[in-house]
């Protein structure tokens, strides 16, 4: 098994304030759309 001592840190928006809205699905996609782009270029850098 590997183990990293790395951590990494991402900040996005939170949407909780759209809770219960019409915007709800929209605006939690964005931090969605965000966080996985991040996600993909941390995991690219241990090619």
């Amino acid at each position: 098994m590997i183990y990293f001592d790395r951590r990494v840190f991402t900040f996005y928006n939170d949407p909780k304030a759209f809770d219960n809205t019409l915007e709800q699905d929209k605006v939690y996609d964005e931090p969605c759309e965000q966080i996985t782009l991040e996600l993909i270029y941390v995991f690219s850098m241990f090619k």
